[in-house]
């Protein structure tokens, strides 16, 4: 089962409130008062301050209409070059530009001169919705999709402009713009309407008083119709699509039912063919019309229609079915209508069924009759048949030659059926070799020999070899066509499968790009190009061929990523294959998440599909590569998430560790203050008191809190010198032995009492690092050493280089061993072993970053007996 959604789809309530809201007005035929109610309107908003502007207006030549124009600022026409002819249409970029409040755009059932960018204005209108901008505009009944047929059979009148349903039945407001048929007709014969020439011609058609009350009489209902409309129910209507032209009746009467009952419209093709290249041109036809009215369509493979119908409804919970009468006048048709629809009542005897009677025009007969000169055989189908009848003949002779019964020969001619059904493409051929057979069978193997005579005991046998041929070829391409469905089943499945897992294992956006491109190249067997979205424009796109010569210059050119763009900024397909922009080289797919809401960011990223020069996949392929975009949108969307996420934990973390910090500088330089404070206090008020002895007590004090300070200030800023940005640290080459010496100037003044030896075998090794960072680290690891071992033990430095182009730091100490592994966690202290005064915590955490941030590593371990050993890894210079 495939389901495909090529048409308008529903608009969430969240992209509304960023919507422009459409105004249509009207009414029953022309001359009525559209335009000229539209301008007046128009003027009013004027007065009131709204910046509105006349975007095109029709140059019907109507005076009353260009004196009521007059006034509205307007937006210049752009002339489009066809056949040597400047045609002047609504300048649908220009208006996007100027932006204006409200914008008039007359006609909205006009079809777009070739090299606009959309094919129809209703189009152009739909963009200007989405960016935001109000729109007025003018509507005939007739032009409406599903009233199409009703027009027709009323007045006997082909519209062939129309614009879907869903436009009317959306807009924020109708207003229904009325006047009396013997009104409009004086309107037409004085001229107001049309020339004289082209009034005369309207009298004839479509501006008769019977033709007039009709279509006044429907545009009443219509609007009725939308004012008592509710909310959709959760009744759910089911059409069936067939490939006959009359179908299109069905589809148009389908829509206006659920218009009526307010309620949701499903429709559903039964095929007996698996590749949909090979549908008819009708039946593609009646499938876009019902995509078009917003019909949900499924295609269904088999072929018992009554069955798969039935399944299909419960499913579904479908209340109602719409079924069109048999499109065929023979007695064949009306039995297979007949059947299906009994076939229906057994099933769902519960559900109300609804068939459309249709008429068959003489100029549909001669269409059938123009069909049945189609070829029925294929000269390599014939021949496989021959071959299949050829063989199978002359193993019978064997069987002869060799006192076989006819019953063994005639199991063979059956077996050769079954052959001929499992390797042609169609029944037909294995209906014909049924046929053929018997002839076969009559001329060699009954008496007479070599004849077509015999006698009429034979012809029982005959009828009943051909009746069992008949059906195990049914059966046996049935068998076929199953195996192929079910072959193509575990192939979409396991392609969705394999593409699904795979993007839940992908954590990045660059992965879930290169896994949706391999897989579409894939399945399309043509160049894929996925651009990433960036800010608000697109970003360098990612291509994926097959082919040796790529055409990443053609993706990359200006016009291609123009459309793309557009398909970005307006969440709708656009390029080759579509009705917008239908000169570009690839189809554009939007990429949008279920989770996303609102239109500024719902696309993510944009899939371009090279469709020119590849054979043209058929629907069901289709379906599978935007199932597979919807896979990568959601994906998209859950990284893009995880990664908003991670920001907001991130943040929460950086915060925290912000007021920690705040907390515990508050705290520890509290004291250190308080002690300085004091001692100088002291010293002021007391000094001629006190003896050198106690002087020098309280100098050393005061000494060593601003050491302590000093020491804690140096790691703060260093601690914000790193945090700025961990992979822009500042690299230059730096002699190791400088930087030692350096670092044994800024150690603990306790370090005096313990012993600091250094091993440093080549005084001329250098790394790539900043110098004054890795001080810090070497100064931190010491004075951590130096604070938590006792007097007089080894403090021992060394550095020397591997083959791998890194330079290892050892910092030995015969201390206590570590109690904790959290050394280097932020904020981690060891009361227990503070010989002095309490740290911070951030000295080791700091030395952790730093070498990190070098692309090194850092590590602590006891040594036995007695011990720790700091090591960390930087890189060499050289």
């Amino acid at each position: 089962m495939q389901q495909a959604n090529y048409g308008h789809t529903s608009i969430d309530e969240n992209d509304r409130s960023s919507m422009g809201s459409l105004k249509i007005f009207f009414g029953y035929a022309a001359g009525v008062g559209k335009t000229y109610t539209m301008l007046e309107e128009a003027h009013e908003l004027k007065k009131l301050g709204v910046d509105v502007v006349l975007g095109y207006l029709e140059p019907h030549d109507r005076e009353e209409t260009l004196i009521k124009a007059c006034g509205l600022k307007k937006i210049a026409s752009q002339k489009i070059l066809y056949h040597g002819m400047d045609i002047k249409e609504f300048d649908l970029d220009g208006a996007l530009k100027r932006k204006p409040s409200v914008i008039l755009v007359d006609e909205l059932v006009h079809t777009n001169a070739i090299g606009s960018r959309h094919e129809k204005r209703y189009q152009d209108i739909e963009e200007l919705l989405d960016n935001g901008i109000d729109v007025y505009t003018t509507l005939n009944l007739q032009h409406l999709e599903s009233m199409n047929n009703v027009v027709e059979h009323l007045t006997s009148i082909k519209v062939r402009e129309t614009v879907p349903d869903y436009l009317f039945d959306q807009a924020a407001e109708v207003k229904l713009v009325d006047i009396e048929p013997n009104d409009l007709l004086t309107r037409l014969d004085t001229g107001k309407i049309y020339s004289s020439a082209r009034a005369a011609q309207a009298k004839n058609c479509l501006f008769k008083i019977n033709n007039l009350s009709y279509l006044r009489e429907l545009a009443v209902r219509k609007m009725a119709l939308k004012l008592s409309r509710k909310k959709k129910t959760a009744e759910r209507l089911l059409v069936c699509i067939s490939d006959s032209q009359s179908n299109q009746k069905v589809i148009r009467s389908a829509v206006q039912l659920a218009s009526a009952f307010s309620c949701e419209l499903l429709g559903i093709h039964i095929s007996k063919e698996i590749n949909s290249s090979r549908y008819s041109t009708q039946l593609v036809k009646n499938i876009k019309l019902a995509e078009l009215l917003g019909i949900k369509v499924t295609t269904v493979y088999g072929n018992n229609q009554g069955q798969l119908i039935a399944e299909y409804a419960q499913r579904k919970s479908v209340s109602r079915i719409i079924l069109g009468s048999s499109s065929h006048d023979t007695w064949i048709g009306r039995i297979v209508q007949r059947d299906l629809s009994d076939n229906l009542n057994q099933l769902l005897p519960n559900t109300d069924k609804y068939v459309i009677p249709q008429q068959i025009s003489k100029a549909k007969k001669n269409t059938s009759a123009g069909f049945k000169t189609k070829k029925l055989f294929t000269l390599p189908e014939l021949a496989k048949t021959f071959a299949v009848l050829a063989g199978v003949t002359l193993i019978g002779e064997l069987f002869q030659l060799w006192h076989f019964d006819n019953a063994t020969i005639i199991l063979v001619y059956i077996l050769g059926v079954l052959i001929t059904a499992w390797i042609t493409k169609t029944h037909r051929y294995s209906f014909l070799y049924s046929f053929l057979m018997i002839i076969v069978y009559n001329y060699f193997f009954t008496i007479p020999y070599i004849s077509l005579k015999s006698s009429q005991e034979n012809f029982v046998t005959f009828l009943i070899m051909f009746i069992v041929a008949f059906l195990s070829s049914s059966w046996t391409t049935r068998l076929r066509f199953e195996a192929k469905l079910d072959a193509k089943r575990a192939a979409r499945t396991e392609l969705l499968l394999q593409t699904s897992r795979l993007l839940q294992q992908a954590n990045t956006l660059k992965k879930i790009y290169q896994i949706t491109g391999k897989q579409l190249n894939e399945l399309l067997n043509c160049e894929i190009c996925i651009y990433p979205k960036k800010g608000t424009s697109l970003g360098t796109p990612f291509v994926f061929s097959n082919s040796k010569e790529k055409t990443n210059n053609i993706w990359k050119s200006e016009r291609e990523k123009a459309v793309a763009i557009w398909t970005l900024k307006n969440d709708h397909r656009a390029g080759y294959k579509t009705d917008t922009l239908t000169n570009a080289y690839g189809m554009y797919l939007p990429l949008k998440g279920s989770q996303n809401t609102t239109k500024a960011d719902s696309v993510n990223a944009v899939v371009g599909l090279n469709l020119r020069s590849a054979e043209q996949p058929d629907s069901f392929t289709l379906n599978l590569a935007i199932s597979i975009c919807n896979e990568c949108a959601e994906a998209i969307t859950r990284v893009i998430n995880l990664e908003k996420q991670n920001q907001v934990f991130l943040a929460a973390n950086k915060e925290k560790l912000r007021s920690n910090l705040l907390r515990g500088i508050s705290h520890d330089l509290r004291t250190p203050l308080m002690t300085i404070s004091g001692n100088t206090d002291i010293l002021i008020q007391r000094s001629f008191n006190l003896g050198e002895k106690e002087r020098q007590r309280i100098y050393h004090a005061i000494h060593s809190d601003a050491a302590w300070l000093n020491d804690l200030v140096e790691n703060l800023l260093a601690m914000t010198k790193i945090d700025k940005n961990p992979l822009e640290a500042n690299r230059q080459p730096e002699l190791v032995d400088d930087i030692f010496q350096n670092s044994m100037t800024h150690l603990n003044e306790k370090a005096k009492s313990h012993v600091i030896k250094i091993d440093l075998n080549d005084p001329t090794l250098m790394i790539n690092v900043d110098a004054q960072l890795i001080s810090q680290v070497i100064i931190n690891i010491m004075n951590n050493a130096i604070q938590y071992t006792p007097k007089g033990s080894l403090i021992k430095l060394s550095a020397k280089s591997d083959n791998n182009g890194m330079v290892h730091f050892n910092i030995f100490n015969n201390g206590p061993h570590l109690e904790s592994n959290k050394i280097f966690e932020l904020f981690y202290t060891n009361d227990k072993r503070t010989i002095g005064r309490k740290g911070l915590g951030i000295g080791l955490a700091l030395c952790k970053s730093i070498v990190e941030a070098y692309g090194g590593s850092i590590s602590a371990k006891n040594i036995s007996p007695q011990g720790v050993l700091f090591a960390f890894a930087l890189p060499q210079w050289k």
